[in-house]
């Protein structure tokens, strides 16, 4: 939901968004860039090297970061370091340049932005793992 709009994302957006989000092997694994081209093929989109590229380093650099796999337990992100969100606007603009951004998940990206700017604005620390294995794992 963003700016009182909802977006529903299809099952196969969901699935990825799971597989992707929860992966906890090595990110640049052949095993992770299947999941990548096979999302990309079932929505009719191809994936390009540079594309492909991108998702992985925004997955390396901050995905895992902000979502570990295998966090500790009761783990908590700290939204107040700015540094999350640099990496955010570098990753997301570096896969932006290569045209491979799903359509479908640009609507999306606009609410994770205002999420995270509103996170870093109170200073929050959040457990962040946790709470995507609760609503991704079902």
């Amino acid at each position: 939901m963003d700016f009182g709009c909802v977006k529903y994302l299809s099952r196969e957006s969901v699935a990825y968004l799971r597989s992707a989000f929860l992966y906890p092997g090595a990110i640049d694994s052949a095993d992770f860039r299947r999941i990548l081209e096979t999302y990309y093929d079932q929505v009719g989109e191809k994936l390009l090297p540079t594309a492909r590229r991108a998702l992985v380093r925004f997955a390396e650099n901050f995905y895992r970061k902000v979502y570990p796999p295998e966090p500790e337990k009761h783990q908590l992100f700290d939204f107040g370091d700015a540094t999350f969100l640099r990496d955010f606007l570098r990753e997301s603009k570096n896969l932006f340049r290569t045209k491979g951004v799903i359509t479908e998940f640009i609507f999306m990206g606009r609410a994770e932005m205002g999420l995270y700017q509103t996170l870093h604005r109170l200073k929050a620390r959040v457990p962040t793992s946790q709470i995507v294995k609760n609503y991704l794992s079902v």
